[in-house]
């Protein structure tokens, strides 16, 4: 929506199956989506490329793309001044389009049907927190974005130049099939990746960042622990593991970058809201994915529409988790738009530790980056420090919940999935989550570290094994 003369804000932005007499967000999606397979077969046609915000992510890659091409000669010699550019471009584009949303909406107030009615907006303090992680964000997706450049440049990563693509009607076909791929792929690994970030150690030193936020607004979408965003860019695999073009993985990253902010909006009545995710946000333990795709559906996981804070009862709807948190009117006030203090955003001592940890072991790799292969590989081999970098948050994260956890410790390792098995959803969501979060972390570091001309598309086979493994898993399991 919101695109080819459909409104922006207002009623008209809305969907049809918004029951305009209901409060905001409390129209169930249910019956909307009770057909699982037929919401994702809405994604096989062109409508869901053009009548959404695909088409603007896309459009402002390939004006990126376009205009500040990528210098391959340069990132022959190494990581430059060109790393700074990339910066500059990403961190403008992140922050003026997260403006873009929030001005008309918490400022011009175009829209009116605000999911949380008993709060106007954040204050000053909690949008600085947002905005400083948002940047933060931007920051990291440079460095992704480096690497992929670096690897491009020298061999490391095979690519298909753009005159190629467009040399001939099967190759403009392929490029086209791509491009409406990318959101689709973001999809799928969001709905893993974020259940993954659930897992209760993982939560506390990681996830609960982006959940200071139950009152979300356009700059809360991308506020995530840098650990959180290391994962979350891993969405970018297909470059990895796949023969394309250079301008996949920019539209890839791009799309994880500004996608968020309108997804976050806050408000129903606008293009892009999402009751969906907001329903997780108030909730938490709910709506890992995204309601077109049927995941958290086929999981048990989803809820269809916002509990009322003053009713007496609080209804589960269609979720069947233990995450059934009772929403009041003073956790929205107060969680959801009220002042964030510095107190309350300072680390306790094991986050302190766990924010150290990751700050040596990404300073640890971009220094070994930034030498001469031979150099680099006498202090640590690309296979160690891809290992390091891949899964030593996960383990530092499980050790300090192990040694600082006090009553947290009393919270089941499995939980909020205790009632799945190990051996079953558990089991399947834990392995596919770890390999599409952890997997493209540890090969990108590992293929930036090794000898130019190592082919990462002839490495990762066990990978990408498991990947369709867990894609052909997760379509047999039906546990509605």
């Amino acid at each position: 929506m919101g695109v080819f003369g459909l409104p922006f804000f207002g009623e008209k932005a809305m969907p049809g199956w918004i029951d305009v007499n209901k409060k905001p967000g409390r129209t169930s999606q249910a019956e909307f989506y009770a057909q699982p397979w037929a919401t994702l077969k809405s994604h096989l046609n062109w409508a869901y490329f053009w009548n959404g915000g695909q088409v603007w992510w896309f459009a402002i890659s390939a004006l990126i793309y376009y205009f500040f091409p990528y210098d391959f000669e340069a990132a022959k010699e190494g990581f430059g001044s060109w790393v700074g550019t990339r910066l500059l471009i990403n961190v403008a584009v992140t922050d003026l389009y997260c403006a873009a949303w929030y001005i008309p909406l918490y400022v011009m107030r175009l829209s009116k049907r605000k999911f949380n009615e008993h709060n106007d907006g954040p204050t000053s303090s909690r949008l600085f927190h947002n905005i400083w992680y948002t940047t933060c964000g931007a920051i990291q997706w440079t460095v992704w974005e480096a690497f992929f450049i670096r690897c491009y440049a020298t061999g490391r990563i095979a690519y298909v130049s753009d005159a190629a693509y467009f040399s001939t009607t099967k190759s403009m076909v392929l490029f086209m099939c791509a491009s409406y791929a990318v959101p689709l792929v973001r999809e799928f690994h969001f709905y893993f990746c974020h259940r993954f970030l659930h897992i209760n150690a993982i939560y506390t030193y990681v996830h609960k960042v982006h959940h200071r936020n139950t009152d979300v607004e356009p700059f809360s979408g991308l506020c995530m622990h840098p650990v959180e965003i290391l994962y979350y860019f891993a969405s970018v695999y297909p470059s990895l593991f796949f023969l394309g073009s250079p301008f996949f993985m920019l539209y890839n990253g791009m799309h994880l970058v500004l996608s968020p902010a309108g997804a976050h909006c806050g408000y129903e009545d606008m293009a892009q809201s999402d009751q969906f995710h907001f329903c997780h946000h108030q909730r938490l333990e709910c709506n890992y994915g995204t309601a077109s795709f049927p995941m958290d559906r086929i999981f048990g996981t989803s809820v269809d529409r916002l509990v009322d804070p003053r009713a007496k009862t609080q209804t589960k709807t269609t979720y069947k988790g233990e995450g059934d948190h009772k929403i009041t009117l003073k956790s929205l006030k107060q969680n959801g738009a009220g002042p964030l203090s510095l107190k309350a955003s300072l680390p306790l001592f094991d986050d302190f530790i766990f924010h150290v940890v990751f700050l040596a072991l990404g300073g640890f790799i971009c220094y070994l980056a930034l030498l001469p292969e031979s150099e680099a590989a006498l202090i640590c081999s690309p296979f160690k420090a891809a290992l390091l970098m891949g899964f030593g948050p996960i383990i530092t994260a499980f050790v300090l919940r192990a040694l600082f956890g006090g009553k947290k410790s009393k919270v089941p390792f499995r939980w909020p999935f205790t009632k799945e098995k190990y051996f079953g959803a558990f089991g399947l969501h834990a392995v596919v989550g770890t390999a599409k979060s952890v997997g493209p972390v540890f090969f990108l570091v590992y293929i930036t570290l090794s000898p130019a001309g190592t082919l990462s598309q002839s490495i990762p086979f066990e990978w990408l094994y498991l990947f369709f493994m867990g894609i052909i898993a997760t379509l047999a399991v039906t546990k509605a």
